[in-house]
């Protein structure tokens, strides 16, 4: 998938941006700086996510 803004990332795999915000200040979630956006691949994003343990509230 192409590099998106940190935001439209986390609307792609469905995870709330609050917590990826979060995740990103911790400085867990590695980006690149284009301008003044912070764009990351969805699929690293939600591998990063994994990684540190992440899980979707069960509704």
């Amino acid at each position: 998938m192409p590099l998106l803004p940190l935001k439209d990332a986390a609307r792609a795999i469905g995870i709330p941006y609050n917590s990826v915000w979060h995740h990103y200040k911790l400085g867990r979630i590695p980006t690149q700086l284009a301008g003044r956006y912070h764009l990351i691949d969805p699929d690293v994003l939600q591998t990063v996510l994994l990684a540190y343990g992440y899980r979707k509230r069960q509704q």
